[in-house]
């Protein structure tokens, strides 16, 4: 699970860029509890049939980020600043990991 999540940080972070950061748009409270979401939501895509991922994972995201009443443009921006700062995504990503292993 932890190398999922590694992966997923990964993948974020480069399809974001580096440019432009600005601060978190999102609370970090509310943050962990999506990034706990975007990461369920990650396995369920992966799981998707591959002619079908794209569609597969538009509708989990859009539910995800309707969820929680979240644009998907703070959340891409959220990271891009959350990025720039190791020790607090490192901190974020503590405390989605627990929240993780509680709902195993």
């Amino acid at each position: 699970m932890k190398y999922f999540i590694f992966s997923v940080l990964c993948f974020l972070g480069i399809s974001c860029g580096k440019d432009g950061s600005k601060a978190p748009v999102i609370p970090e409270s509310k943050l962990v509890s999506l990034l706990v979401d975007v990461h369920i939501a990650e396995v369920a895509i992966q799981d998707a049939p591959a002619a079908a991922k794209d569609s597969v994972a538009a509708l989990w995201y859009g539910y995800v980020f309707k969820q929680h009443n979240v644009q998907k443009e703070d959340f891409e921006q959220s990271i891009k600043a959350l990025r720039s700062d190791p020790k607090r995504i490192g901190k974020v990503y503590e405390k989605v990991q627990e929240e993780l292993d509680k709902r195993k």
